[in-house]
């Protein structure tokens, strides 16, 4: 069951604090696929859905901006000088217990600030244009405000929000015990 088989990637990857997980497809030509996005997927993720919408079936949404005004000025920034010693311990720490060579940590960060850095906001009606079901997930201290992600529910037509409490941008995915039956009852509903 392709269900069971990406709820155990996604408890996998959860329980492991694998935050630097970006997305993953169950496979390409599963009619159930779905995908797991952070904020630095979201706008693949909206690209790859308007033109190949056959490829998600279903969207979890964590902690995923679509225009800058989801989250502070001084979020965004925080990038223009960003230096590694700033990382977030849980990043760093994610990504080198993975990490197939510990010494790309400097480019990966270097990418990662590029790539936020030069964020583009989507525009609302590519948010509306996704159809796929799509669980909005976000802490209720984490840096994306929680009013950007009830938006965010607005604009999708089939989309469920989970705004986890006492909840900060780094713990959402240590958040397992709420995650994994949340995400299982999303991904089982017809």
């Amino acid at each position: 069951m392709v269900t069971l088989r990406i709820l155990r990637t996604v408890r996998s990857a959860l329980n492991n604090r694998q935050t630097i997980l970006l997305h993953f497809w169950s496979t390409y030509t599963s009619p159930r696929s779905i995908s797991l996005v952070s904020a630095a997927a979201e706008q693949l993720l909206c690209k790859l859905r308007s033109g190949h919408p056959q490829l998600v079936h279903k969207l979890v949404v964590a902690s995923g901006f679509f225009s800058h005004d989801g989250a502070d000025r001084a979020f965004w920034n925080g990038f223009a000088n960003a230096t590694l010693d700033v990382m977030p311990k849980e990043l760093r720490d994610s990504y080198l217990e993975v990490a197939p060579d510990s010494e790309n940590l400097q480019s990966m960060f270097d990418k990662a600030v590029q790539r936020t850095g030069t964020f583009k906001d989507i525009p609302e009606d590519k948010i509306r244009s996704i159809t796929a079901p799509t669980l909005v997930v976000c802490g209720d201290a984490d840096v994306m405000r929680p009013e950007h992600a009830v938006r965010q529910f607005r604009l999708l037509p089939h989309a469920q929000l989970a705004i986890l409490p006492g909840t900060d941008h780094m713990k959402v995915t240590a958040r397992t015990s709420w995650l994994a039956p949340m995400i299982a009852e999303f991904l089982d509903a017809k």
